[in-house]
């Protein structure tokens, strides 16, 4: 496989969007977990996945011993987990990520119309996907704190709206 210097991405990791501008034959060796990295197996498989997965639906329907298990060792050994059955509308996700292609297809100059000033977000759409992922992420916050024996007062503390302070 080729170096991170003959792809052209230096000693820093490139954004996804930098990389993809170029067509990349291999993948750069920044982006590969080693297998000496921590897994955790899916359920009712003991193959291991590279990002442990987390079901919300287990953890607010009362099936909550293993997927709290899951969520502890995700949080303690990955720092990041991928969440599945979480309840936000795939119609909402879709129309973002229709909005978010027809975005990137604009002249830089128009883009730059569009530059993200703190406390406004433009477009329906990214309104909607937010709200519904701040309560989502609210929500997960307490059962994290669940998971980690950490007390919901301390973890409101944190965080606000699901975002950290």
């Amino acid at each position: 496989m080729e170096s991170p210097k003959a792809l052209g991405l230096g000693s820093s990791l490139m954004s996804v969007q930098e990389l993809a501008k170029e067509p990349v034959f291999a993948i750069p060796q920044p982006y590969i977990r080693s297998e000496e990295e921590p897994s955790i197996p899916s359920h009712g498989s003991d193959s291991p996945q590279t990002i442990p997965v987390i079901d919300m639906h287990r953890l607010v329907s009362g099936q909550t011993d293993l997927e709290l298990e899951n969520l502890h060792f995700a949080c303690k050994e990955w720092g990041f987990f991928q969440v599945v059955n979480h309840g936000v509308e795939s119609s909402v996700v879709e129309k973002l990520r229709n909005e978010i292609q027809e975005f990137y297809k604009l002249p830089l100059a128009e883009k730059m119309i569009y530059k993200y000033k703190e406390g406004n977000a433009e477009g329906e759409a990214l309104e909607s996907y937010i709200c519904e992922l701040q309560k989502l992420g609210m929500t997960l916050l307490g059962i994290i704190g669940k998971a980690l024996n950490i007390g919901k007062g301390e973890m409101e503390e944190l965080f606000e709206m699901g975002c950290s302070q």
